[in-house]
């Protein structure tokens, strides 16, 4: 589960409507816990996030993640799309992490879905 997320750095820019902000995202579960470091881009003209892993001495090979936000017919709702691709550094904790991490980015999911559910209700 994401544990903390410290946002070191961050620029907007107007001329294309994006933000970028440069994050360390520490997650754990029981006993393990990884802290890395990824890269986001906030582009809300095109109602998308995505996010790059950028650590090179971390635990992964590649993580990349993205948001995007489709309108639907109630102008109180929208579809939602999330995407990840990941690939562990260490095969062994490739073993002992991939199904914690999917459990993770599950409970990533369920967690945004309650909180848009709590934002629809106050509308």
């Amino acid at each position: 589960m994401c544990e903390v997320l410290t946002v070191h750095s961050s620029s907007t820019s107007t001329k294309d409507d994006k933000t970028v902000l440069i994050a360390d995202m520490t997650v754990s579960y029981g006993l393990i816990r990884e802290t890395f470091t990824t890269l986001i881009r906030l582009q809300p003209c095109k109602k998308r996030i995505d996010v790059q892993y950028i650590d090179s001495q971390g635990p992964f090979k590649y993580l990349e993640n993205s948001w995007s936000f489709w309108p639907v017919k109630d102008e109180n709702a929208c579809e939602v799309e999330f995407f990840i691709n990941y690939e562990f550094r260490n095969a062994i904790f490739s073993v002992m992490m991939g199904k914690i991490f999917d459990f993770a980015s599950r409970t990533l999911v369920d967690a945004f879905e309650r909180r848009a559910g709590e934002i629809s209700n106050l509308i």
